[in-house]
């Protein structure tokens, strides 16, 4: 984000992951981190950028299977603007 222009809080992506194992996906764990500098990240605590734990619609998933997500939100906007989906690929 360069903060010296409009950024549109609308956010919205779509990332790939593949099953570790077989079982029942049901929420994504989402760690953030804020850089203030090409120097200087400063890393997730409890009580700055603290992992979120989106849930997703339950999907059966078996070893190396492909999933989808689509992950969307307003920055910004409170954790209720947060939509996450999951699909698994044939």
């Amino acid at each position: 984000i360069n903060l010296n222009r409009y950024n549109n809080p609308e956010f919205e992506t779509t990332i790939r992951i593949r099953a570790s194992k077989d079982g029942l996906l049901n929420a994504i764990k989402i760690t953030t981190y804020t850089i203030l500098s090409e120097d200087v990240t400063l890393d997730p605590t409890p009580m700055l950028n603290p992992p979120l734990i989106i849930p997703i619609e339950e999907l059966n998933v078996n070893n190396m299977d492909e999933i989808t997500i689509n992950l969307k939100y307003t920055m910004g906007g409170g954790l209720n603007t947060i939509q996450a989906t999951g699909r698994r690929n044939k």
